[in-house]
């Protein structure tokens, strides 16, 4: 947990220099390759990182934690994402940012393989709230790999001169897509249920059942949203707006199963982790919706031409829903103590900073297309609210550093 949340730290770092030079030049410094850096550490680094822990802990403590296997993997991938973060700022795409890429996406190959040999053993009944926890994350890991057919397609592409090309981009968008609503969507869900059925609160399993079936379902068409700006023939808008209207309708068991049980709920899970919960509950709500509204060619055309407006949205997904249930899940499970005071004000910085963000790149752009001047001072108020979000962080890798510092003393003496 402490190397995530230190990638975390230095990921928004990056996103701070990244607005920073957007009105203000670092000389050396390449902006695109910065940013490649910048999203390659917040899918690997922070929450890939993450996701490894919770699973192995939530669902093979018992006999995997300190095997020996899952240790040396973690040190080879963060081989790989330190590799990443020294050759992405430097080189862009080259040889060795591409090598250490191809190397991770290798491990997390072996990473699939023993989670699925290793919960072999975990004889859950059919139908039990385990079986389906189980069920989201070895979902969540078949999406992941599948996630890597866009990256691996993207050198074929360039070789035949086709970089900057629709279809370059749809390899780009493929990827994002299952790792965005597959892999980090589905891991997050196992996590939720599994740390439910944990303190045994009884779901309906019907309803937990139709959530996955429904999602699941939609997942592959879904992709589709995120080719409407190339102008498809009318039956991929229809089978796009489809799976859109399938990811809304899924929401239905999952309110079902939080108004049903919100008591037990509330009853079993840290004050804290709960607010955190709600809160990305509730951007998952708002990123359905508004993937359902893409699906209607003037919008699909206004959202992929506003590029504050996809940043924004990628946002929402991987802070708004994936960080925040994430930081619920370490606080509920304690790794996270929320009784001290920094780590309680670090969320609340953080939490503000990104929602600060999200105001400002949906807002001003917003104004500016309808024709009323802003008196905002756009990149400047970017960066100046992003370092909110950045000393929230700070908090909070500090109080892990610094207690688990204190710990070790302790257990010395």
């Amino acid at each position: 947990m402490q190397v995530s949340f230190i990638n975390l730290l230095l990921v928004v770092a990056m996103g701070c220099l990244l607005r920073w030079m957007q009105f203000n030049g670092v000389p050396g410094a390449n902006y695109q390759y910065l940013l490649h850096t910048h999203s390659h550490l917040a899918f690997l680094g922070w929450v890939f990182n993450a996701l490894f822990t919770g699973i192995v802990y939530a669902f093979l403590q018992k006999s995997n934690l300190q095997s020996v296997k899952y240790r040396r993997l973690f040190i080879a991938l963060q081989i790989a994402v330190v590799g990443m973060m020294f050759t992405f700022p430097f080189t862009g795409y080259a040889l060795w940012s591409i090598v250490f890429s191809t190397v991770h996406l290798l491990l997390t190959v072996v990473f699939t393989v023993l989670v699925f040999k290793d919960s072999a053993h975990l004889k859950y009944p059919e139908n039990s709230l385990e079986a389906y926890a189980l069920k989201f994350v070895k979902s969540a890991l078949v999406l992941m790999l599948f996630s890597g057919l866009g990256p691996l397609a993207l050198g074929p592409l360039s070789a035949k001169g086709m970089g900057g090309s629709q279809w370059y981009y749809l390899a780009i968008y493929f990827y994002l897509h299952f790792q965005y609503n597959g892999w980090f969507l589905f891991a997050v869900f196992g996590l939720f249920f599994k740390a439910l059925a944990d303190r045994n609160i009884p779901l309906s399993i019907h309803w937990v059942k139709r959530f996955y079936q429904l999602n699941l379902l939609a997942i592959v068409p879904a992709f589709l949203l995120s080719t409407l700006w190339t102008r498809p023939s009318i039956p991929v808008y229809l089978l796009a707006g489809l799976a859109a209207l399938l990811q809304v309708v899924a929401l239905y068991p999952l309110f079902r199963l939080l108004k049903v049980y919100s008591k037990q709920i509330s009853a079993k899970l840290q004050p804290l982790a709960k607010q955190l919960w709600l809160l990305a509950f509730a951007a998952f709500v708002l990123k359905t919706i508004l993937q359902l509204l893409s699906a209607f060619p003037p919008i699909a055309q206004l959202a992929f031409s506003m590029r504050d407006f996809v940043i924004a949205y990628l946002h929402l997904v991987l802070i708004g829903v994936v960080s925040l249930a994430l930081i619920a899940w370490f606080v509920d499970q304690k790794w996270l103590q929320a009784q001290r005071f920094s780590a309680r004000f670090g969320i609340v910085l953080f939490v503000l900073g990104y929602l600060g963000i999200e105001v400002i790149l949906v807002l001003v752009p917003t104004l500016r297309l309808l024709g009323w001047a802003t008196v905002f001072t756009y990149y400047p108020l970017l960066f100046s609210v992003s370092l909110i979000g950045f000393v929230g962080v700070l908090l909070l890798a500090g109080t892990l550093l610094v207690h688990r510092k204190k710990e070790q003393v302790i257990i010395e003496t």
